[in-house]
């Protein structure tokens, strides 16, 4: 396998990891801290005297080693004599350590603390304990309090620094990543007391004493998200640190890359190439390193000019992206130096040049260089490089990326991409005619009086500026800067989830707490359960007043769901986000020159991604971690994340919501193949009741609904010896039996009218059950079947009497179809509801006084039962018509039995009474049976006299119906009778083994309509028709199938027409014996040869051959007559 450049260039381990000043103190990590010039003046601040001037803060970037030198701090005064030595020696020779107090002392406690995202009392208590047990003491420790708190801290602090006078003692309390302290503070909008005490309490302290802190940046930065006024304290407390800058010079960390890598050997050409760069950059403001070309030599085989721009790299903070500079000598991150050497033959000769170090960071950090500030600039190096790689070279690309990075990286060092410069980046290829195609393209530009190349500016507009512009015009217009804040993720209610089943979700808004009001009118409820409102402020002593006028909106916020409320700390930081936004989506829309502006437009797009990107982690931290305020039950939650919050408020107000883990149906919104499964279920709910698993065979998806919904909770199964859909008093589920209940108990108090589903969900689909739509269907039906002796179904206002197809379809398409009653007798006298229940031979031997559905669904349903045509026709009686129409629309059963009906039937009703008057109670159910009899008569007639007809027209009786010999007739005549719709009745006859009712399939041949749509008219047309055809199926019959089978019978057919109008009709069966067949020959060869002879048209010999046949029509009419005379 051939090796890399990776296994011969070593990056020394001891800068592949952050010092912990808790953990490494030992000779080995002491010894590799290169202690330079930035480190020389910072310890020389920090240990000469300075009067009274202990604190110190030490601010530099990330990754600039202010660790390393916590640590070699730490050794001057701890851990063993061999590391305290060593560190010492080395302190003087840049330091008289007799000029120095706190290192002349006996002894000293060194209190170690490396900083987290917590409360600082804790640590530092802790800290300071461990430091004081481990500590010589000659005269007794001090008393360390047990509060964790600021005040107990810091008369501990108190405590040990009388202590260790007492013995000439000193301390020294060094806080790396001091920075998390700041930010948890920051987070949780607290003052810094405990940081202005302690500095005061060291400046008090009667023992030498030393207080370092480290930070990444200093304490506004820290504070940027807080209040105006905390903010302000907070500076004043910063003043009570000297705080000193530690940003290493650009040869320094030459140095260190110098000290890092290690392991290739350099060649005469590169020290060259090294020594070349090194008087390029001259005059540029690196350091004052005296033998920087010896340290470039160093660096290989990372390009020199590279490892100089690496310097002001450090510094640079892209959005939230800090890279050290030994994070970027050990990342395997695409295009960085270790990609290169594990990518590198290692015998290649090649540098990792600037150009590469451009890719590095375009693939790895452009989105967040483009919303820095330095985003404009980079925006038009991307567009310049865009431009070059669709008309240069390789060459050219190569420098265009350089120029570009050398004006990125150095111009704030006034390293300039210079002719020579650049030559020293690419000594393989003549760079004169590559900068002229450059500058000829408008890529770069010469800059005279800098005598160096610059990228061309390709963007008219100061993105900057025009930001700070519409900040200005926006003001504190809080609509703009609501709408600008994008919609945030929903917060899941999930622990509620995983125990209900139910999906349940608090949407996320921003507000103003002086609009808040009309925040909550404009609010619609949707499939959410409520809000979380983040409410954003102007001065935080508006929040005493203000939030006095949450309470008063506790009637307003049921209809809109939960509503809670955060006032988040980081309040200053959203609004300014927020308001970044709203004036970069102002510029967007109104500014003419973005369209013509591609640099403009990265710059802006970029800076909206991140810019969103930081809003949603402000939102982000609130939503974790906030106090909370519910309108709805006036209750106050303090910690709580939003997702924690969201399933205790769900369980709360949605505590009986049923357990159903089921999520095909679970859901608002089902899909189709949900919606197909569910429609099975309760077609066997229905017609399957009394079997187990409702009948399902396999594994359907409707048999996954069914068991998780029905059976699970009891609501079908086997219960005794008889499976059945359950009532209520068996569930094993809370929720769905309170469900059960409420439903009854509404239909019980409303048993006046109908209740339609949409009330009823009303109650079911808030809370405290909070069904979903996707169960609806199912849980109302069963509760319907499971009591259907008692309440009345109503499909459009129309009682039903079973719950059909139609009714599910109907139910599926619009919910609000179906409504329910709960029904009671009445005072209708029970012997003539016996004699109504034996027309219909209902089984009522158990008559119940309140099961007056049990007599009417079977009458209603009769009537439903009837065939289409029965329903319309006009032929009967007019009682028996009125009685008919009065079943199909009944609305109230019990109105349909006690007057609808009696009425119908013409009998006296007594409005007052609401009874039939007494003479003519007897006569009711023998009139009801009547009319029933006479349905019952003409429902067999209809198709007796269907059947007479069309066995009569084809001369057919029972006895001498033979369907396969009139079947092979039919098929042999198919196709010969030219009339469209005499053959689709010869094809019905030629499949009558294929038509079971083959008699009605005739019939709506013969009326051109299905039997479903007939009026009486269509019966009448039917009857007429069939004999009509019948007649033409049995004249084709008589030429076809009469002679069928006899050698030289022939048969003619011949229809001609003129404008429509038939001037020959002639059909003629006839026979050719076979000794005329020599003459039949002789007659056609003359007739053939006068047609071909005859030059004209084929339309003229057409028209000739129907003059013929008339001819031969009219000799063979006289020959008739003749024989008839």
């Amino acid at each position: 396998m051939t090796k890399s450049l990776a296994d011969i260039t070593q990056i020394n381990y001891r800068y592949q990891r952050s010092a912990r000043i808790d953990h490494d103190n030992s000779i080995e990590n002491i010894q590799t801290f290169i202690v330079h010039e930035t480190a020389k003046s910072t310890l020389k601040r920090i240990l000469e005297d300075n009067g009274n001037q202990n604190t110190f803060t030490i601010t530099g970037p990330y990754g600039g080693g202010k660790s390393s030198l916590a640590l070699f701090l730490t050794a001057l005064f701890d851990g063993d004599n061999k590391v305290k030595k060593f560190a010492r020696n080395q302190l003087s020779e840049f330091l008289d350590l007799k000029k120095t107090n706190i290192i002349n002392t006996s002894d000293t406690l060194v209190v170690k603390v490396v900083g987290q995202k917590s409360n600082p009392v804790e640590d530092l208590k802790k800290s300071l304990q461990q430091a004081v047990k481990q500590f010589k003491w000659k005269k007794g420790a001090p008393k360390i309090l047990k509060p964790n708190t600021d005040r107990a801290l810091i008369e501990s602090l108190t405590n040990t620094f009388d202590s260790l006078k007492s013995q000439n003692s000193s301390l020294v309390l060094i806080i790396d990543e001091m920075g998390k302290y700041l930010e948890y503070c920051s987070d949780e909008s607290q003052d810094l007391h405990l940081f202005q005490e302690l500095a005061e309490n060291f400046t008090r302290s009667k023992c030498a004493s030393l207080l370092v802190g480290i930070l990444h940046q200093s304490f506004g930065d820290y504070s940027r998200k807080l209040d105006d006024q905390i903010r302000n304290n907070w500076m004043k407390v910063q003043g009570r640190y000297f705080d000193i800058p530690y940003s290493v010079a650009i040869d320094e960390v030459v140095y260190l890359l110098a000290e890092a890598i290690s392991g290739r050997k350099t060649t005469t050409v590169e020290k060259k190439l090294c020594r070349e760069v090194g008087t390029e950059l001259k005059d540029a403001r690196l350091g004052s390193s005296k033998n920087l070309s010896d340290q470039l030599s160093s660096i290989l085989p990372l390009h020199p000019l590279c490892g100089v721009l690496l310097g002001p790299f450090t510094r640079k903070r892209f959005g939230q992206n800090e890279r050290s500079l030994f994070g970027f000598l050990t990342s395997n991150e695409p295009n960085s130096f270790n990609y290169f050497l594990k990518n590198e033959n290692q015998t290649s000769t090649k540098l990792y040049t600037p150009d590469l170090f451009y890719d590095y960071l375009k693939i790895n950090l452009e989105p967040s260089i483009l919303s820095s500030p330095d985003g404009h600039f980079w925006s038009e190096a991307v567009e310049a490089i865009a431009r070059v790689e669709r008309q240069g070279s390789e060459h050219h690309i190569q420098v265009v990326k350089t120029i570009s990075l050398i004006e990125f990286l150095g111009k704030p060092f006034d390293i300039r991409a210079s002719e020579s410069l650049l030559q020293r980046s690419f000594p393989d290829f003549e760079l004169t005619p590559i900068l002229k195609d450059l500058a000829a393209w408008s890529s770069i530009v010469y800059r005279k009086h800098k005598k160096a190349w610059s990228l061309f500016s390709g963007s008219d507009l100061d993105l900057n500026l025009e930001i700070e512009k519409n900040i200005d015009e926006i003001g504190d217009n809080y609509l703009t800067i609501a709408r600008s804040i994008p919609p945030i993720s929903p917060i899941v209610a999930k622990k509620h989830y995983f125990t209900t089943g139910s999906l349940r979700w608090f949407d996320v808004k921003f507000t103003d707490i002086k609009s808040f009001n009309k925040s909550l009118d404009a609010q619609k409820k949707d499939q959410s359960i409520g809000t979380f409102y983040i409410v954003l402020y102007d001065h935080q002593e508006d929040l005493s007043t203000e939030i006095e006028i949450w309470h008063p909106l506790l009637k307003k916020s049921h209809s809109k769901g939960i509503i809670c409320l955060s006032i988040p700390k980081n309040n200053k930081i959203i609004k300014g986000l927020a308001l970044e936004i709203a004036a970069l989506e102002r510029i967007k829309a109104h500014e003419p020159t973005l369209q013509s502006d591609p640099v403009a437009r990265r710059e802006l797009t970029a800076r909206m991604h991140i810019l969103l990107e930081q809003l949603d982690n402000e939102a982000q931290i609130v939503l974790n971690n906030s106090d909370w305020i519910c309108i709805n039950n006036k209750a106050e939650y303090q910690n709580n994340s939003a997702s924690q919050l969201a399933s205790f408020l769900a369980d709360e107000f949605y505590h009986l919501s049923p357990k159903i883990k089921n999520e095909f149906v679970n859901k608002d919104k089902t899909s189709a193949i949900a919606v197909s499964a569910s429609k099975n279920l309760l077609r066997s709910m229905i017609d399957h009741e009394q079997e187990e698993n409702l009948g399902f065979k396999g594994y359907p998806p409707e048999l996954a609904i069914y068991k998780s919904v029905l059976q699970q909770n009891n609501i079908h199964g086997k219960f005794e010896t008889n499976y059945k859909i359950n009532d209520l008093k068996d569930y094993k589920d809370l929720g769905l039996q309170k469900m059960a209940q409420d439903f009854y108990d509404f239909l019980d108090q409303n048993s006046d009218r109908k209740v339609n589903l949409t009330e009823i969900l009303e109650k079911w689909c808030n809370p405290p059950y909070g069904i979903k739509l996707g169960l609806v269907p199912i849980l109302a039906v069963a509760f319907y079947l499971a009591r259907n002796d008692k309440i009345a179904l109503f499909v459009d206002e129309i009682f039903t009497p079973d719950f059909d197809e139609y009714a599910i379809n109907r139910l599926y398409n619009n919910i609000n179809v179906l409504s329910f009653r709960s029904i009671e007798l009445g005072n209708i006298n029970k012997s003539i509801m016996t004699q109504i229940a034996d027309i219909t031979q209902s089984d009522i031997k158990q008559l119940d006084t309140k099961s007056v559905l049990a007599i009417v669904k079977p009458l209603v349903k009769f009537a439903f039962d009837l065939p289409s045509y029965l329903k319309r026709t006009e032929r009967l009686t007019d009682i028996t018509k009125k009685v008919r129409s009065t079943l199909l629309n009944a609305k109230d059963p019990v109105e349909l039995l006690r007057k609808d009906l009696p009425i119908a039937l013409g009998l006296q009703y007594d409005s007052k009474a609401k009874t039939i008057k007494s003479n003519d109670i007897n006569n009711y159910p023998v009139l009801l049976k009547q009319s029933f009899d006479e349905l019952n008569k003409k429902k067999s007639s209809f198709d007796m006299e269907l059947k007479r007809v069309v066995e009569s027209a084809l001369e057919l009786t029972d006895q001498n119906l033979d369907k396969d010999q009139i079947s092979r007739e039919a098929k042999y005549l198919l196709g010969k009778s030219g009339d469209y719709k005499l053959e689709l009745f010869i094809n019905v006859l030629s499949n009558l083994d294929k038509h079971e009712n083959w008699i009605h399939r005739v019939a709506e041949l013969a009326a051109d309509k299905p039997i479903n749509n007939w009026y009486d008219i269509d019966y009448d047309r039917a009857i007429y028709e069939l004999n009509d055809l019948v007649s033409r199926y049995k004249r084709v019959k008589k030429h076809f199938v009469r002679e069928h089978g006899e050698k030289g019978s022939y048969y003619i057919s011949i229809i001609a027409s003129e404008q429509n109008k038939p001037i020959l009709e002639f059909e003629e069966p006839f026979k050719i014996d076979e000794s005329d067949s020599s003459e039949t020959k002789n007659l056609y060869e003359k007739m053939n040869k006068i047609l071909e002879e005859h030059k004209g048209s084929e339309e003229i010999k057409l028209k000739a051959l129907i003059e013929i046949f008339e001819s031969i029509k009219k000799n063979k009419q006289l020959k008739k007559d003749k024989k008839i005379n």
